[in-house]
């Protein structure tokens, strides 16, 4: 996994958006 601020805001976007 990369150490990027981007990838948190994204894993959680991607569970919003699946919700």
């Amino acid at each position: 996994e990369s150490a990027t601020p981007f990838n948190r805001w994204e894993l959680r976007f991607q569970i919003e958006l699946g919700l």
